[in-house]
């Protein structure tokens, strides 16, 4: 399972010592908000790459 966006926010938060003041399940939460929003612009970005391809004459 590719979990891209949960460890860059994990890095990001073992980095800053703001962080450490959330409780766990804060932290957990921008994790896997982190990796959804990352998902959802892969998938945006997939989307529109497709309906360039289709505007294009071949």
């Amino acid at each position: 399972m590719k979990l891209t966006g949960v460890l860059e926010a994990w890095r990001e938060q073992q980095a800053m010592p703001t962080y450490h003041d959330l409780s766990f399940d804060e932290r957990l939460a921008l994790m896997v908000e982190r990796e959804y929003i990352r998902r959802q612009n892969q998938r945006m970005q997939r989307d529109s790459g497709k309906r360039d391809c289709r505007c294009m004459p071949p």
